[in-house]
């Protein structure tokens, strides 16, 4: 397979000069805040792997993943009252279906 970091051309001290800012974002992940619904929670969770949690002065504190959510959602369902009810969908973007 080779030197993956030659044939990059990477130089560790030069890369040690960029700074984390300066590195461009592939994709916005939209936050909720420290207290957000479980509704809000989930419905961002439905289009990202994880939602960052921010506090009241909109500061970065954390991020839940969605097997978090879907593991917290699977201890805490009622499901035989599932089972009876119909179940609305909930409408996927694009982008979360591979688009």
């Amino acid at each position: 397979m080779g030197n993956q970091k030659n044939q990059l051309k990477l130089d560790l001290r030069e890369s040690e000069k960029v700074l984390v800012k300066d590195i461009p974002m592939r994709k916005h992940f939209e936050a909720v805040g420290i207290n957000s619904s479980m509704e809000s929670l989930i419905h961002r969770a439905v289009n990202q792997n994880f939602v960052p949690v921010v506090d009241d002065l909109n500061h970065f504190i954390g991020i839940v993943k969605r097997r978090e959510i879907m593991n917290y959602l699977y201890r805490h369902a009622n499901f035989k009252q599932l089972d009876k009810e119909q179940l609305i969908p909930i409408p996927l973007e694009e982008s979360a279906i591979g688009g």
